[in-house]
C-alpha cells in the first residue's frame, strides 16, 4: 500500500467527506475483517480473496480502498497491517475518544460484557444507571469535570427526554444511542434499533422458507 498516497489524500479532504457514505458504513468490516487475518498471522492479502472473505465483489474492494488512497501491488496485495493502521486512522478509531454510559443495569451489562470499546479505541470512564435523580446529577457532573467525548445512551423510554435534554448542556462530540427514541441533533448520533435487526431477521428467514 501507498502510505505516502495515503496521508496525501487525508490532507486534501477530511474524513468523512472525503470518501462516500456507502464506504464509510463498510469500515467497521474492513477493520473486523483485517483484524481477524492479523490474528490468524496473515499479513498480505489480494483484493479477490479479501471480497471473498467480505462477500463483497472484487471491484468494490478495490474501489473502496482506492477512496481510502490505498492500492495494492501487483502480485503482492495489500500489506494488511498497514490496511488495517491505515483504515483506524481514517476512521478516527485511534483519536483516544473518552465514553460514558448512561442508562439501565441490563444494557450496561450488555454493553460492557464485550470489548468493543477497548478494540474501537475509546475509552470507557464510567458507566451510571438511570434509576434515581442522583443519577442523572452525577452523570452531568462527571461529562463537565471530565471533559466526555461520547455518550452511551441506553435508557428506557420514560427516561431519554431528560438524559438528552441534560447531554444538550454538554460538551459532547456524539452519542451512541440504544434508547427507542430516535435522536436528531446538532451532534453525530448513531441510532441503534435492535428490535429492527430482529425483525429484519424474521423478514429474511421468513422470505428464505417460503422460497
Amino acid at each position: 500500500m501507498n502510505s505516502e498516497n495515503l496521508k496525501k489524500s487525508e490532507k486534501n479532504s477530511a474524513f468523512p467527506h472525503s470518501i462516500s457514505k456507502s464506504t464509510a458504513t463498510r469500515l467497521p468490516y474492513y477493520l473486523r475483517t483485517l483484524r481477524e487475518l492479523l490474528e490468524q498471522n496473515v499479513f498480505r492479502i489480494s483484493s479477490t480473496k479479501l471480497a471473498s472473505l467480505m462477500n463483497m465483489s472484487d471491484s468494490q474492494i478495490r474501489q473502496d480502498l482506492s477512496a481510502l488512497g490505498a492500492s495494492g501491488l501487483k502480485g503482492y496485495g495489500y500489506d494488511v497491517n498497514t490496511l488495517y493502521t491505515s483504515i483506524l486512522d481514517i476512521s478516527g478509531a485511534r483519536d483516544e475518544y473518552s465514553a460514558v454510559i448512561f442508562g439501565t443495569e441490563e444494557m450496561i451489562n450488555m454493553l460492557t460484557s464485550r470489548p468493543v470499546f477497548i478494540r474501537q479505541g475509546v475509552a470507557l470512564k464510567k458507566t451510571f444507571v438511570s434509576d434515581s435523580k442522583k443519577s442523572y446529577d452525577e452523570f452531568e457532573k462527571y461529562c463537565k469535570d471530565n471533559k466526555i467525548d461520547i455518550v452511551v445512551l441506553a435508557t428506557e423510554l420514560d427516561s431519554t427526554k431528560n438524559a438528552v435534554e441534560i447531554i444538550k448542556r454538554l460538551d459532547i462530540k456524539g452519542i451512541w444511542n440504544f434508547s427507542d427514541v430516535k435522536l436528531d441533533m446538532d451532534i453525530p448520533v448513531k441510532n441503534i434499533w435492535i428490535d429492527d435487526s430482529l425483525m429484519n431477521l424474521c423478514f429474511e428467514i421468513g422470505r428464505r422458507e417460503r422460497g
